[in-house]
């Protein structure tokens, strides 16, 4: 019998073409570039919105706009010249057959249940807001002033304000953070993505009131993006969270503590309802990998201080140069 030619190992190469490269060293170069793309866009968002929306104040004043209905512009044109762009190069930049959006018909989770769990999380979130609040302005000379939006006076201003701090937001930040930024991240655990989409999804927070907020409505909305396998989940929940909390901005006093306590027995009743008839619904997935949690939970950390580094530099280097300050 003839003897049987052996085998010649596999080679991996690297995309540099003289690299060799293991399935671990290459599966921690997907990780990296995906955690990079992901922190750049975030930071692509974060300096258009900056640099954008004095000039679209500016804008909407000349036009004639009154300050409110001019602020409500501005954010308006802020948000699609901001959002597009990055969530095009989240899109565009990677794998894009992995299901990086997901919009799926809705699983796991019905459009109720979400809702109610949204609303009972951002009440309990506006409650630590407000008592932080109170607190730093007992204990420290800062005061700072919760903002609100005022009630429209017509039909026309009520539109307006639908759009510019309802449905605008819902959609073009839910397709960014739990579409995108979920799916490129989801390799790094269920948990991470979440809790990453969630962080960064506060750090864009419009004002200072909002961070807590926006913290908890975004853990909350992770989750039902991998529960419901969709990105329009968390576009309805979103939407419908902000509208009732614009409502309730109009009310007195007294109705708005009575509506706050109201949402937080609709969100333990929804998530009672919800667990129980899903029991395995807080579990994680497992995923194929050939990195452990700890080395992909390392490789998060190393690059997150990474990015912190570069934020603190160009920070002190721009105020040494006097364009801002």
């Amino acid at each position: 019998m003839e003897s049987k030619e052996k085998q010649k190992p596999v080679t991996y190469v690297s995309g540099l073409g003289y690299l060799p490269a293991t399935p671990k060293l290459t599966e921690r170069r997907n990780l990296t570039m995906s955690f990079h793309l992901v922190i750049l866009s975030t930071m692509l968002v974060l300096g258009l919105w900056l640099v954008l929306l004095p000039p679209f104040q500016v804008l909407a004043a000349h036009l004639g706009f009154s300050s409110w209905e001019g602020e409500l512009m501005a954010r308006m044109f802020t948000l699609l010249c901001a959002y597009l762009p990055a969530s095009l190069i989240l899109w565009l930049c990677g794998d894009r057959s992995k299901g990086v959006v997901g919009v799926k018909k809705a699983m796991g989770i019905r459009y109720g249940y979400a809702l109610g769990i949204g609303l009972g999380m951002s009440a309990l979130a506006r409650l630590l807001t407000a008592g932080g609040l109170w607190l730093m302005r007992v204990t420290t000379p800062f005061y700072y002033e919760q903002e609100t939006a005022p009630q429209p006076e017509s039909l026309g201003g009520f539109v307006l304000e639908l759009t510019a701090l309802v449905l605008l937001p819902a959609l073009l930040e839910e397709f960014f953070f739990r579409g995108l930024v979920i799916g490129r991240l989801k390799e790094f655990g269920e948990l991470v993505a979440v809790l990453v989409s969630a962080v960064l999804y506060a750090i864009l927070s419009p004002t200072l009131d909002q961070l807590v907020f926006r913290l908890f409505l975004g853990l909350v909305l992770g989750l039902v993006r991998l529960r419901s396998f969709s990105v329009l989940v968390p576009m309805v929940v979103s939407a419908g969270v902000s509208l009732v909390w614009l409502c309730l901005d109009w009310l007195s006093l007294p109705f708005y503590i009575a509506g706050v306590l109201l949402l937080l027995l609709i969100g333990m009743g929804s998530v009672a309802l919800w667990s129980s008839k899903h029991l395995r619904a807080f579990q994680n997935r497992d995923w194929d990998t050939n990195l452990t949690n700890r080395a992909k939970i390392n490789l998060l950390i190393t690059n997150f201080f990474f990015w912190i580094l570069v934020v603190v530099g160009m920070i002190s280097l721009v105020t040494q140069i006097q364009i801002i300050g």
